[in-house]
């Protein structure tokens, strides 16, 4: 697992503990950090979501709705069509399911050109 993938799972949290399962000391780092990515780091974060370590706690009425704002924040970093379509649908999926993103259809659609 790359650096940049273990940094969005501390951003997000695991929602659970104190302060909802984020280290807040870390967090000013871990937007530092993300602050920095690339097109390559996005297109990595996009196909995370098959990954079941990475979608493990965005069940969460917490991490959720984190890493739908941080694919939302990712789309200001890119002009490509394709993947700001792919972070659009990861930043528009209903609540309590983005675990199972990578069954859905237009996920599935939207990353096979990424």
């Amino acid at each position: 697992m790359g650096v940049f993938v273990i940094i969005c799972i501390c951003y997000c949290g695991n929602g659970k503990g104190y302060k909802d399962g984020i280290d807040e000391r870390a967090f000013p780092y871990y937007e530092k950090f993300i602050e920095g990515f690339k097109i390559k780091e996005i297109k990595e974060y996009i196909k995370l979501f098959s990954d079941n370590e990475f979608v493990f706690d965005l069940d969460t009425p917490k991490a959720g709705p984190r890493m739908k704002k941080l694919a939302n924040s990712l789309r200001d970093k890119t002009t490509d069509v394709l993947i700001n379509k792919a972070l659009y649908i990861i930043s528009n999926f209903p609540k309590s399911k983005l675990s199972k993103i990578s069954l859905d259809s237009s996920y599935q659609e939207a990353i096979k050109y990424i």
